[in-house]
């Protein structure tokens, strides 16, 4: 807070000592001398005045591109999307399977085995994208197997967060 109010009252008090300066006889004229300007250092100074305000607006604008930037990954990266048939959409959080986000949504679901991937009670279906699916593996493969059905995701608990796509 001290830094920038110093920063402030040298800027006042050079701006008042100009001021006094320049109602003596003779001061506009004398600077006008010494400043040796001609038409390449005049086109010099505009073009540094160009460049410095072409970089303050790009750093103005810079955080709404970041931003759009930003928004334009999250669409692309985002976690899929689990839709229960009640119609309610949630987003499934990677490392959580799919019978852990119903839970934690409040959406009571089936699970005699206690989410072990052990008694397919509780059977979920996918309905579109299938073809991102992996092969079903462990403990999912054998129950598929035991009870026949084919790229279906048979429980929840053993539902990896990629399984389950809208």
């Amino acid at each position: 807070m001290l830094i920038p109010s110093l920063a402030l009252a040298g800027y006042v008090a050079g701006g008042n000592q100009v001021r006094r300066e320049a109602q003596t006889p003779g001061f506009v004229a004398s600077v006008f001398a010494d400043a040796r300007e001609t038409r390449t250092t005049i086109a010099q100074v505009w073009h540094m005045a160009f460049v410095g305000l072409s970089i303050y607006a790009g750093l103005i604008l810079l955080p709404f591109a970041g931003r759009g930037v930003r928004g334009v990954v999250y669409r692309m990266n985002r976690p899929p999307q689990l839709t229960h048939a009640n119609g309610r959409t949630m987003a499934v959080l990677p490392g959580t399977t799919v019978l852990e986000t119903l839970r934690a949504n409040g959406i009571p679901h089936a699970s005699v085995c206690g989410g072990r991937a052990r008694c397919t009670t509780c059977r979920i279906r996918v309905l579109s994208r299938q073809d991102r699916l992996p092969a079903p593996a462990g403990l999912e493969a054998a129950a598929l197997a035991r009870i026949g059905a084919t790229r279906v995701c048979v429980s929840p608990a053993s539902c990896a967060p990629g399984r389950i796509f809208r």
